[in-house]
């Protein structure tokens, strides 16, 4: 974080930046979601799980998430931490 305060801290917080790139999910999100709902005519369950799987991967391969070198496996990683929060309950 120290390098991003010296490179972007002078122009807004570095917290708030962060902050804001977790928007790009949500702008990936919603198209995909519509999409599956109304092009593809699924179900709102595999819509909604479809749709933030690759929310998820679109954040996590953003170039500001993850390091130089990162492996192709850890984005299968990066999606088991985060399912938890896509569990419907019943």
């Amino acid at each position: 974080m120290l390098i991003a305060d010296k490179l972007i801290g002078h122009l807004v917080p570095v917290r708030f930046a962060l902050f804001a790139f977790g928007g790009i999910a949500l702008i990936v999100h919603m198209p995909v979601l519509w999409f599956a709902l109304t092009v593809a005519a699924a179900a709102f369950n595999p819509a909604q799980t479809s749709a933030t799987v690759v929310a998820m991967t679109a954040n996590f391969s953003s170039p500001i998430s993850s390091p130089i070198g990162t492996e192709a496996c850890a984005v299968s990683r990066y999606c088991e931490v985060c399912s938890p929060s896509m569990r419907v309950a019943p």
